[in-house]
């Protein structure tokens, strides 16, 4: 009679999948006195996010390629749209807004972080001395309270990951936690808060930054971890290569451990591969079993890798070649990659980050009592040099400057080298007594 064959079962399985976030203030619905920053995510989202972005290398290369194109080279500052030179005092305040020494580009460096990586950011203002002060706050750092007539609350603590969504004010430290309130438009509050955040519908106190869906779907979890699941399976992937089983006595003058340690010794380690163990046997009874044992690796995702590459970059809305990703042949050529930098800036970086956050440091002037407006110098076009002609740019004293030699003193010096058309010049007419190839 057949033997029967035992049936297994899975007792138990689990999966996890990402949901999309949400909020909400109704009082039924919560019980702190904060808005929770996406009850999914147990308050904890632009935490959350902060650290994956700082494990995620595709994911922070892309964010930090958008805020170096958002804050160009620097801040420059307007009146009616036409350039403007600060003052003496207002060149004070623009290179000290706090006692801390923050200058006012500084904070637009920062706060085009936030606003890139979380759509928001959060900088306090204080009224002292018929001056306004500002400080940058960490957005992960900040909760909102609800909406009500009499205004909002602003809950400032380095502790939600402690906090969690359960505790109110009164439950927990409060030396751990700042309450400010939001600014109400008017010059009588001392310390406020002032915001931009980019919302969502359904999504109206926090920030949802334009690549969220590769959040939610897990791609910027995949891409850090197929480089940690490499990592790991190369130290734990280290396994033998066979198992050797001898029998018998050992060596004379050995006992059993320090014969199996000689041979391990002798036979593993650095230059050690490809090595045979021979025996010279007085009967086939006494010959070890050895049995080669395969090697596995898992850790290999290339395609999984670059599929990760390639949503985070759609999810982001970005572009390859700004990325410092590139495939052999696909890269392009420099007018490829100044197409797609014209297109970042134009599609992408003026109207989704610069544009709203210069609005947002013109409403900081404005409260501080300045009339003049703050305008972002561009970087220039990349891989501009390359399509020069530089024989007809540069003078022959500065081509002399790069070889090393010393500049011409007559007039000669300050003209352009254009070097072919003068040898065209000298083979018809050889009078400037320079001699033709």
């Amino acid at each position: 009679m057949a033997k029967k064959k035992k049936k297994f079962k899975i007792l138990a399985s689990a999966a996890t999948v990402g949901k999309a976030p949400n909020e909400t203030d109704r009082p039924d619905q919560i019980n702190t006195d904060w808005v929770l920053y996406y009850p999914e995510s147990k308050n904890t989202f632009p935490n959350d996010v902060a650290k994956k972005t700082l494990k995620s290398g595709t994911n922070s290369g892309i964010i930090n390629s958008k805020k170096t194109l958002t804050v160009g080279n620097g801040l420059k500052y307007l009146v009616d749209g036409e350039d403007y030179e600060p003052k003496e005092k207002e060149l004070e305040y623009i290179d000290e807004l706090n006692a801390d020494g923050l200058s006012l580009e500084e904070l637009y460096d920062k706060c085009a972080l936030d606003w890139i990586m979380l759509a928001a950011t959060y900088v306090e203002g204080v009224r002292k001395d018929n001056q306004v002060f500002y400080f940058h706050h960490d957005i992960t750092t900040i909760r909102l309270g609800k909406k009500t007539d009499s205004g909002q609350k602003v809950y400032i603590s380095p502790d939600w990951e402690d906090i969690g969504v359960s505790r109110v004010l009164d439950g927990y430290q409060k030396p751990r936690m700042k309450v400010l309130d939001m600014y109400d438009g008017t010059d009588k509050q001392k310390n406020f808060i002032i915001k931009i955040t980019k919302t969502f519908p359904s999504l109206s106190y926090y920030g949802t930054p334009d690549y969220i869906a590769s959040i939610i779907s897990g791609w910027v979890d995949i891409n850090y971890r197929i480089g940690k699941f490499n990592i790991d399976d190369l130290d734990n992937g280290l396994m033998p290569s066979a198992l050797i089983q001898m029998f018998g006595e050992p060596p004379e003058g050995m006992t059993p451990k320090e014969y199996i340690e000689s041979i391990r010794d002798n036979f593993t380690g650095e230059s050690k591969n490809g090595k045979i163990i021979a025996q010279l046997l007085d009967s086939p009874e006494q010959a070890a079993n050895i049995q080669i044992l395969d090697q596995v690796q898992q850790g290999h995702f290339e395609v999984l890798d670059k599929m990760a590459d390639q949503q985070l970059i759609t999810a982001h809305g970005w572009y390859r070649s700004l990325t410092g990703l590139a495939e052999s042949g696909s890269l392009g050529n420099n007018q490829q990659i100044r197409n797609e930098f014209d297109l970042a800036m134009n599609m992408k970086v003026i109207p989704d980050y610069r544009r709203p956050l210069n609005r947002f440091f013109n409403k900081l002037l404005k409260i501080a009592g300045f009339d003049f407006q703050v305008g972002v110098i561009n970087l220039a076009p990349l891989s501009l040099a390359n399509d020069l002609e530089l024989n007809k740019c540069l003078t022959i004293n500065e081509g002399r400057e790069v070889l090393g030699y010393k500049p011409l003193e007559d007039e000669r010096g300050e003209e352009l080298i254009d070097l072919e058309d003068r040898i065209n010049d000298a083979t018809t007419d050889n009078t400037s007594g320079v001699q033709p190839n």
